[in-house]
C-alpha cells in the first residue's frame, strides 16, 4: 500500500514538472519571436500601422464631440440686429418657432457662429387684473318664498377711512339649481335714499357642463349701504330664493395683455356632428403655443350654452378634453368667453349645446393668447443663431433670469428673427455618425488583420 501511494507521488510530480516545462518552453519561444519582431523593425511598423489607421476614427469622435451639443435641432433662425456683449435683448417667439419645437421649451438653444452658447429665458407679460375684497355685512332680509322678490341689505366697513372703499362689482350665492334669477343693485350714501346702481342676472344650467354665473357689476362707486333685488326664478317663479353668501368686491383692471389670434376653420366628418350640439373646429396654427381662452362673438338674442372644449396636433390624433365652460346672453348681460388656462394644442374643437333651442348666429372666434418673448444676454458673437427642434432634451438653466429685472426686461431691445432653414448641424451629425459607424468597422478590421499576422508568424516559427 505504500508503495502504491509513493507510485502515484511520483506521476504526479512528473506531470506538473512537464507542464512547468511546457509552459516555460511557450514563453521562450514567444520572448525570441518578439525579439526577432523588434530585430527587424515588424513591432515599429505595426504599431505606426495601427496608430494611422486609427486616427480617422480618433477625427470622427473629436468632430462629433464638438457638434453634439446643436446636432439635434432640426431648425435654425439667425437673430437680426446688432448686439453688445453683456447686454441683454428680447426676441418675439413667432408660430413657426412654436410649432417647429418637439418638447417646447426644453430644446431652444441659442449660440453664435463660434458655436458659443449664449444664455436665455422665456418671458411673458402677467395678467395682472385683480379682485380685491371689501368688508361687508349682511343686514335685514325680506321675502324669498311664493315667487316674492328678496331684498338683501348690505353694509359695507369703511374701516375708519373718511370715506369707505371703491367697489364694482357684487358676487352672489343662492341656493338652488336651473335657474336664471334678475338682480338689481341699489346703493344710498344714508341708507334711505336709493339710487339703481346696476342689474344683472343669477345664471345656473347643469347639462353636459356647467353654465353659471354670480357676479353683477356696475361702475366704480363708493356708497356704504347696498341694496339687492333678487327676482324669482324664470324658470320656476315658486322656486324659493335662498340667499347663501354675499360679497361686495373692487376689480382693479390695469390693462390685459392679452393678443387676438386669427383662426382658421377646419371641416369636420359627419360622424362628429350630432343633433342639438353646434360643433366647431379651428387650426391654430401651431402647437406649443399656450392659448389663454376663446372668445365667441355671437348674434342677437338670449340664450345660455353649454360648453365643451377639445384639443389634438394632428389629423391622425384622437380629441382630448381640453375644457368645460358656458355662453350666455341674457337681459343685456353676456359671458362670451371659455378659459383655457394656457393649453396648447394645435388644433381645437368648440362643443356647443344647444338641444331643441335654436343656436346663436356665430359671427366670430378668436383665441387669445399672451405673447412670449425670449431674453438673452449677448456673448461676443456676431450672428447668433436660434436653434429648435428636438426630441427629449435636457431643459437648459441659466442665472440670466435670477440677475435680471423686470425692468431690464420690459426696456430690452427687440431683435427680430430671420427666416427658418435646416439646420446644417443636424445634416452634418448624420454623416458624422456614418463616418463613427465606418471608422469603428475599419478598426475592427485593422485588428483582425493584426491579429492574423501575428499567428501566422508564430506558426511559421514553431
Amino acid at each position: 500500500m505504500p508503495n502504491d501511494a509513493r507510485k502515484l507521488n511520483d506521476r504526479l510530480r512528473k506531470h506538473n514538472d512537464d507542464l512547468r516545462d511546457s509552459k516555460t518552453r511557450r514563453a521562450d519561444s514567444l520572448i525570441s519571436l518578439l525579439a526577432s519582431f523588434r530585430a527587424r523593425g515588424e513591432i515599429r511598423r505595426m504599431r505606426l500601422f495601427c496608430w494611422e489607421s486609427l486616427l480617422p476614427l480618433a477625427c470622427a469622435v473629436a468632430l462629433n464631440a464638438a457638434a453634439q451639443s446643436m446636432e439635434s435641432l432640426a431648425w435654425r433662425q439667425p437673430i437680426l440686429g446688432g448686439t453688445v456683449s453683456g447686454r441683454v435683448y428680447r426676441v418675439a417667439i413667432p408660430p413657426e418657432v412654436f410649432d417647429g419645437c418637439k418638447s417646447f421649451p426644453a430644446d431652444i438653444r441659442i449660440a453664435d457662429e463660434h458655436r458659443v452658447v449664449w444664455p436665455f429665458f422665456l418671458w411673458w407679460p402677467q395678467r395682472t387684473d385683480e379682485i380685491r375684497p371689501i368688508f361687508a355685512t349682511m343686514g335685514r332680509r325680506t321675502g324669498g318664498a311664493n315667487g316674492q322678490i328678496v331684498v338683501q341689505a348690505v353694509g359695507i366697513r369703511a374701516d375708519g377711512r373718511a370715506v369707505s372703499p371703491v367697489h364694482n362689482q357684487v358676487s352672489i350665492l343662492t341656493g338652488g339649481h336651473d335657474f336664471i334669477r334678475r338682480v338689481e343693485v341699489l346703493g344710498s350714501e344714508d341708507g334711505t335714499s336709493w339710487k339703481e346702481l346696476g342689474s344683472g342676472y343669477l345664471v345656473d344650467q347643469m347639462q353636459e357642463s356647467h353654465v353659471s354665473n354670480r357676479l353683477v357689476t356696475y361702475a366704480d362707486s363708493t356708497q356704504p349701504h347696498l341694496l339687492l333685488r333678487i327676482h324669482p326664478n324664470a324658470r320656476n317663479e315658486k322656486d324659493p330664493i335662498e340667499v347663501l353668501d354675499v360679497q361686495v368686491e373692487n376689480h382693479v383692471r390695469s390693462g390685459d395683455p392679452l393678443q387676438d389670434l386669427l383662426l382658421q376653420p377646419l371641416p369636420l366628418p359627419a360622424s362628429e356632428l350630432h343633433d342639438g350640439v353646434l360643433t366647431l373646429a379651428f387650426d391654430t396654427g401651431a402647437q406649443n403655443r399656450p392659448i389663454e381662452q376663446l372668445r365667441v362673438r355671437t348674434g342677437a338674442g338670449e340664450f345660455t350654452l353649454p360648453a365643451k372644449v377639445f384639443g389634438r396636433n394632428s389629423p391622425a390624433d384622437a380629441w382630448r378634453w381640453v375644457a368645460d365652460g358656458g355662453l350666455y346672453s341674457v337681459g343685456g348681460q353676456s359671458h362670451h368667453t371659455i378659459d383655457l388656462h394656457g393649453e396648447a394644442f394645435r388644433q381645437l374643437k368648440i362643443d356647443l349645446y344647444h338641444y331643441d333651442q335654436k343656436p346663436p348666429a356665430i359671427e366670430s372666434v378668436t383665441a387669445e393668447v399672451l405673447p412670449h418673448f425670449i431674453v438673452l444676454e449677448a456673448r461676443g458673437g456676431s450672428s447668433p443663431m436660434l436653434h429648435y427642434g428636438a426630441e427629449r432634451m435636457p431643459l437648459p438653466h441659466y442665472d440670466l433670469q435670477r440677475l435680471t429685472s423686470p425692468a431690464a426686461i420690459t426696456n430690452a431691445p427687440l431683435l427680430q428673427l430671420g427666416k427658418a432653414r435646416s439646420n446644417p448641424l443636424k445634416i452634418a451629425s448624420g454623416l458624422s455618425a456614418y463616418v463613427k459607424t465606418m471608422a469603428w468597422v475599419a478598426a475592427a478590421v485593422i485588428g483582425c488583420i493584426f491579429i492574423a499576422i501575428i499567428l501566422r508568424v508564430a506558426r511559421a516559427r514553431m
